[in-house]
């Protein structure tokens, strides 16, 4: 099981040797960078300058931050429900999106196969085909009558 440790191990250590991710060239062309020359393009040193306390400083700082991002996000997620049980009026916790996995803010949620039947608060609209009353619709004259006006003659 060692053995099998230390081989792993040993080829994750060449794994850059390998793709030859330690030594390409970056060249600038206009606005662009690119690995490949190009004409009137300049050789840009892309090596990572930072010493290693530098390096160590950031890693720490990207973790406090992620962590003061999860805590952000924690709170909003407590003040919603609360504001959503404030708004029901009730005391079991609200099904919200929250409780699932995050979901891009590019994709759409899924479509429910069963729709629900709303409830008819007060106030709502509802559209509504005119009474025959309120409406009065022109009778078809007959034939005979349409023609007479048409002659002119009164």
């Amino acid at each position: 099981m060692q053995n099998r440790t230390l081989i792993a191990i040993f080829f994750i250590a060449i794994n850059p040797i390998g793709t030859g991710a330690w030594g390409q060239n970056v060249y600038k062309c206009g606005n662009t960078y690119s690995q490949q020359p190009c004409p009137g393009g300049t050789l840009v040193d892309a090596a990572d300058t930072r010493t290693s306390e530098q390096k160590k400083a950031a890693d720490q700082a990207s973790q406090r931050s992620a962590k003061a991002a999860d805590a952000l996000e924690q709170a909003r997620l407590k003040k919603e429900k609360t504001e959503q049980q404030a708004l029901t009026g009730s005391k079991k916790p609200a099904k919200a999106a929250s409780a699932a996995a995050p979901m891009p803010a590019d994709s759409v949620p899924p479509k429910t196969a069963a729709k629900k039947s709303k409830a008819k608060a007060e106030g709502d609209f509802k559209a509504q085909v005119p009474s025959d009353q309120s409406v009065k619709k022109k009778k078809p004259e007959p034939k005979k009558a349409a023609a007479a006006k048409d002659d002119g003659k009164p």
